[in-house]
């Protein structure tokens, strides 16, 4: 995630979404740094430590029809960065908040400028 600069990933199950788990997902399950773990005590508990056990379950969802304006509806009541995108309960997408924000300011330099 880091390497992509990826935020957010969805989790399937035999093609079906069933999760999505964020990177703070991954900075809530790590050991501070004042822990008395020793780093191979750390690595042993992060390799047996599964997606499953960190993932939110259940994620809000949005169809690929909606509005954008409903897409950031969603994501203020919720509290959440990223919506997974579906159709025939089948995911295709998802939407974030970089997205978002993208097209509102394509949105922007749409409009004609004012006099």
């Amino acid at each position: 995630m880091q390497q992509h600069r990826i935020r957010h990933l969805p989790v399937l199950e035999d093609g079906r979404l069933v999760g999505m788990v964020s990177d703070r997902d991954i900075r809530l399950v790590l050991p501070s740094p004042a822990t008395s773990l020793s780093v191979h005590e750390i690595g042993y508990l992060l390799t047996r430590l599964t997606v499953g056990e960190i993932m939110t379950y259940f994620p809000v969802t949005i169809g690929a029809d909606r509005r954008v304006a409903e897409a950031v509806k969603r994501m203020l009541a919720y509290k959440v960065e990223a919506l997974p995108v579906v159709a025939h309960d089948k995911l295709i997408g998802i939407v974030t908040r970089t997205n978002l924000l993208q097209a509102f300011l394509q949105a922007q330099a749409a409009l004609p400028v004012a006099a």
